[in-house]
């Protein structure tokens, strides 16, 4: 799993993103992307455990595997996807494999 933050979700961004879906491998795999705005930005950082309390965009990647061969392939394509995803990555997110 791994996670990115945008600001915006432009023409650019949405393209991005869009790649990262064709380069998804299996339906095991998958992108979720999350619209941080309204109430959510609202809220202080101060008075929850997430300090991203502005308006934003979160996309998620996640890979799931049953063989070893599938992790392999689950592993290079969230590498793929870092790489794809990292020059519009506005601000920190959650850890992961990176």
């Amino acid at each position: 799993m791994d996670a990115f933050n945008f600001n915006r979700l432009d023409e650019e961004t949405s393209g991005a993103v869009i790649e990262c879906c064709r380069r998804m491998l299996s339906g095991q795999n998958c992108i979720m992307l999350h619209d941080f705005r309204s109430r959510v930005s609202e809220i202080t950082p101060d008075k929850t455990a997430s300090c991203h309390r502005r308006e934003h965009f979160n996309m998620q990647i996640v890979a799931s595997w049953q063989t070893a061969a599938e992790k392999e392939q689950g592993d290079k394509w969230i590498f793929e996807i870092q790489n794809i995803i990292e020059p519009f990555n506005d601000f920190g997110s959650y850890p992961a494999n990176r």
